[in-house]
């Protein structure tokens, strides 16, 4: 079985933790994006079809008020006004009827009223065209010829009318409550979103970040210990001992404090390294070290300065 020597494969693994929760978080804050985008934009076809709706009811009582002028007009000169102004009130009314029926923008609205507009007892469709043909008839014929009990003229009655603005109303309140429903599922993806946005920050901080500090804080340890101590013996290398007899000598000068320095040296060594060879010599600087660290007190300091 091959061994894996590779001694920076915690760092790899930490490495690859953290870029895969770094694209959950890019996916998840994509998503969040779209929704909220979808949302603003759902609020705001909302607020368009029911003012479009709106204008039906304001047309439809529009054209009867119009329709009803011209037949009662007094000149030509006036009956012609009033055809005009409600020939371009049933081309509004007309146009904002087809497009909420066909246009793509506005088939949140179809899906939700489409028994309404189409199937019994309803049949709003069939109420809004009945109107609009009834009032273009209406407007082709003379004044003259028309009166309040012509069966043309019944067809754009209030009484029938009335009818026709109750559906319009029961439509976008359907229209309301499915968008409602669309935006309240928008709402609870959202919060889904952020709850695994957070879960993904917690497990990264948990699993990627908590373990990388504690590995930095463990090199740090490594490499401070390193540089303050000799590699052989385990005390204080030179640098390290230099360091701390500056600071003791500051505090005998500071606090005229007693302080003494023994220097070690190990007589014949040479011979030792020449007769056993140097892995005894370092044999032999170890035992020296251990005596003196189990000779010293708390407060001693014993380092290694030269090769010996």
């Amino acid at each position: 079985m091959p061994i894996d020597t590779d001694p920076l494969k915690p760092e790899k693994r930490l490495s690859r933790s953290y870029i895969a929760g770094l694209i959950v978080i890019v996916l998840i804050a994509t998503l969040t994006h779209v929704i909220m985008d979808r949302l603003l934009l759902t609020e705001q076809h909302t607020a368009d079809i029911v003012n479009m709706v709106g204008k039906q009811r304001m047309l439809s009582q529009r054209i009867m008020q119009l329709t009803y002028r011209y037949m009662l007009a007094r000149n030509d000169q006036e009956a012609v006004h009033f055809q005009q102004k409600a020939m371009l009130a049933i081309k509004k009314m007309d146009q904002t009827h087809r497009q909420l029926l066909v246009n793509p923008r506005s088939t949140t609205y179809q899906k939700a009223t489409d028994g309404i507009y189409f199937d019994p007892p309803s049949e709003l469709d069939m109420q809004v065209r009945t109107f609009l043909g009834a009032a273009r008839e209406i407007l082709r014929r003379e004044p003259e010829t028309l009166s309040l009990d012509s069966p043309i003229v019944r067809l754009i009655s209030e009484r029938q009318v009335e009818p026709l603005l109750l559906d319009l109303n029961k439509a976008v309140t359907l229209f309301v409550d499915a968008s409602r429903q669309s935006m309240n599922r928008m709402h609870i993806m959202l919060w889904l979103l952020y709850t695994a946005l957070i879960a993904v920050i917690v497990l990264e901080g948990l699993f990627v970040f908590r373990p990388a500090f504690r590995h930095l804080f463990e090199r740090t340890r490594e490499l401070h210990e390193l540089a303050r101590t000799d590699p052989l013996t385990g005390c204080h290398n030179r640098r390290s001992f230099v360091t701390l007899a500056d600071a003791f000598q500051e505090s005998v000068k500071r606090y005229h404090t007693p302080c003494a320095v023994l220097m070690l040296d190990i007589d014949h060594f040479k011979r030792v390294n020449d007769t056993y060879g140097h892995p005894v010599g370092d044999l032999v600087i170890q035992a020296l070290a251990r005596t003196c660290v189990n000779a010293l007190r708390k407060s001693d300091v014993f380092g290694r300065l030269g090769g010996e």
